[in-house]
């Protein structure tokens, strides 16, 4: 019986199968940019990202320093798929027009495929988004799913910076338009759409991760079907779960708390109470573009303005001790001005109006945020400690255990 010759160790090789395997299909692929060149400076930047015009749900995603002292994501990715989810009136919509806005503010462009129908045009311009400007805006209604679908793959293959899809499971698709109103309901695959989905995300991840879309896909929750007394899920998100295997980054809203604030009435002709805004949780569920999986953090929206950022900014501020105080905040510029103004609200709107406050603020909590603090993890090859040590402590504790 032949045996197979040992190469000894440090021997020179003479061809990388690699190599010979790229060799062997170069004919093939021709110009295809399969074969991923790895640039070992890339490693030590931050992914390619779009802000959400949140310093909160930057900071959730990616915002906290790697290894290298490098953000790997603060914002939401390019050339990944995300899924967006949450209960009604959390937000979902508001934080992809607040991404899309950012996103043309820096000469990007984006698409909104509404399968809804239920985008506020109005809403969006007070935001910021110019959706008259049809060069960097583009707002689509499509009748069914499957002419969405091919509305999305344009977009994706053209490399629009931002797609956003509201919702994943709103569309419909043309086998159900085809039904007669006595089959509707009566006659249809089960999962039709989960079908659908997962048939077309994986095309879609391959073509976005060349051009380098950011698709948000928003999904709301609903109630599982056959769940209820077997102990399963109560809700479950549109769309299928293929939604939940293809996005690198999941993360769900919820809101926890009303903000009360006086407005005037007209019909009382008098100032009222009146919900003003609205305190969102938001909690990673799945992220492989940084270690924030399971993170959670909260931020702000408040009615008809969206995300207020500044209250985060200030709130993170206080936390860090650079506004001192409860109900007057106090706030020490570097030029030595201080700015002590009573109330959140009128302290936001010194800010406005002091040149060059807000940039200066915001710019010390991001070093506030990047210096390492109390509850940080620190590698073992950092500290120095001995590992086989730590490995014996943890044999013997269970030995202790079983005896």
């Amino acid at each position: 019986m032949a045996t197979r010759k040992k190469t000894e160790v440090g021997t020179k090789r003479k061809r990388s199968p690699l190599s010979a395997a790229r060799g062997a299909v170069s004919g093939i692929l021709k110009d295809d940019d399969s074969y991923v060149e790895v640039d070992e400076s890339k490693l030590k930047e931050s992914l390619p990202h779009l802000p959400s015009g949140s310093i909160v749900i930057d900071w959730l995603i990616g915002g906290r320093a790697n290894r290298w002292g490098v953000m790997p994501c603060p914002g939401f990715p390019r050339g990944k798929i995300v899924n967006l989810y949450g209960q009604e009136a959390a937000g979902k919509t508001t934080m992809a027009l607040e991404v899309a806005n950012k996103t043309i503010e820096n000469g990007g462009y984006v698409g909104f495929v509404d399968w809804e129908h239920a985008v506020d045009l109005s809403y969006a311009s007070a935001l910021g988004i110019p959706v008259q400007n049809e060069d960097v805006f583009n707002l689509v209604q499509p009748v069914s799913l499957e002419r969405g679908l091919t509305v999305i793959t344009a977009m994706a293959r053209a490399g629009v910076d931002l797609i956003v899809i509201d919702s994943v499971g709103a569309g419909v698709p043309q086998a159900i338009l085809n039904q007669t109103l006595d089959e509707k309901g009566n006659v249809g695959r089960v999962g039709l759409i989960a079908q659908i989905w997962s048939h077309f995300l994986r095309e879609l991840q391959s073509t976005i991760s060349r051009s380098g879309s950011c698709v948000i896909g928003i999904s709301q929750l609903r109630k599982a079907i056959n769940t209820t007394g077997y102990g399963g899920p109560t809700n479950t998100q549109q769309g299928g779960e293929a939604w939940k295997f293809y996005s690198s980054l999941r993360f769900g809203l919820r809101r926890i708390k009303y903000e009360k604030g006086k407005i005037y009435d007209p019909l009382t002709h008098k100032k009222i109470d009146a919900v003003i805004a609205s305190t969102i949780r938001a909690k990673i569920d799945k992220c492989k573009i940084s270690a924030s999986q399971g993170h959670e953090a909260d931020f702000f929206v408040r009615f008809g303005e969206g995300i207020d950022d500044m209250k985060s900014v200030i709130e993170i501020a206080k936390a860090h001790g650079i506004i001192k105080g409860s109900s007057w905040l106090s706030w020490e510029r570097g030029s030595g001005e201080t700015l002590k103004i009573q109330g959140m609200e009128r302290f936001k709107e010194a800010l406005r109006a002091a040149d060059g406050a807000v940039d200066e603020l915001s710019r010390q909590v991001m070093d506030a945020l990047t210096v390492a603090g109390p509850g940080t993890i620190v590698a073992a090859e950092d500290e120095d400690l001995d590992v086989d040590s730590i490995l014996t402590g943890v044999r013997e504790a269970a030995d202790d255990e079983a005896n």
